[in-house]
């Protein structure tokens, strides 16, 4: 799944949710205060590249041509049978290249009072980003997780997205017990290891995740989201239709 989805139920019907959609706004409030940037720097020290999440847009570090080679790297990471003027073409890199900014230092950011909540990182060097890992979760303020294999997501502790759900949900009125959660990545370890109502992985979910979550449906590729939906209506009664 390309975002982790939610469900919760209003009026005794059940509301799907896009995490992108549904409450980025609300987890934008999860702010890296100063203490814990300062920690985060230790990136720095890496040559990997990192973006600093704020809003609406991703600021990188680096002159005009560095951060034009960071955009086409992140792409070909998750796209690696493109070639770079595929890449280019493609409407994926213009809506990244959109939202990109450029900065010299991360402490422009902190001049201009831009307020990072996530720092994204990602590399093909596979043993550096375990010990960049390994000494990020040294820090009790920090939460690190991965959406893939090679990438890191660093947010404060409380943004991850257990515990913001959680929060979100509670301030509209509802329980853990009314809430489904499905995700596939290990950045969904939080919400899917929590005492939601049915925590759901998918089949081509990491073995980690699957192993802590309730339930296991279909794959992505097999419309794993809306298989799960349609046979929980199907035993309440709601619908009769075969899938």
């Amino acid at each position: 799944v390309n975002h982790s989805y939610w469900i919760y139920k209003h009026n005794k019907k059940y509301c799907p949710c896009f995490r992108g959609d549904a409450f980025v706004e609300y987890i934008n409030n999860f702010v890296l205060e100063k203490d814990a940037k300062e920690r985060a720097k230790v990136l720095e020290e890496y040559p990997i590249s990192v973006l600093y999440c704020a809003g609406p847009y991703e600021y990188r570090v680096g002159t005009p041509e560095e951060v034009e080679e960071s955009i086409v790297r992140q792409i070909q990471l998750f796209h690696l049978s493109e070639c770079r003027d595929q890449i280019e073409q493609s409407e994926l890199y213009k809506r990244v290249k959109a939202s990109s900014r450029r900065i010299d230092s991360v402490d422009e950011l902190e001049k201009q009072g831009i307020m990072i909540h996530k720092i994204f990182l990602f590399t093909g060097d596979l043993e550096m980003l375990d010990k960049i890992k390994r000494r990020l979760m040294q820090n009790p303020e920090l939460a690190v997780a991965s959406s893939f294999y090679n990438n890191l997501e660093i947010t404060v502790k409380g943004a991850e997205k257990g515990p913001a759900i959680q929060e979100y949900i509670e301030s509209l009125g509802y329980t853990k017990e009314e809430v489904m959660v499905f995700g596939d990545s290990l950045n969904d370890y939080s919400m899917l290891s929590m005492d939601f109502g049915a925590t759901v992985a998918m089949e081509n979910a990491d073995e980690e995740v699957k192993r802590v979550s309730k339930y296991v449906t279909k794959s992505n590729e097999d419309l794993g989201v809306a298989y799960t939906i349609h046979e929980l209506l199907k035993k309440q009664g709601k619908i009769n239709s075969n899938w």
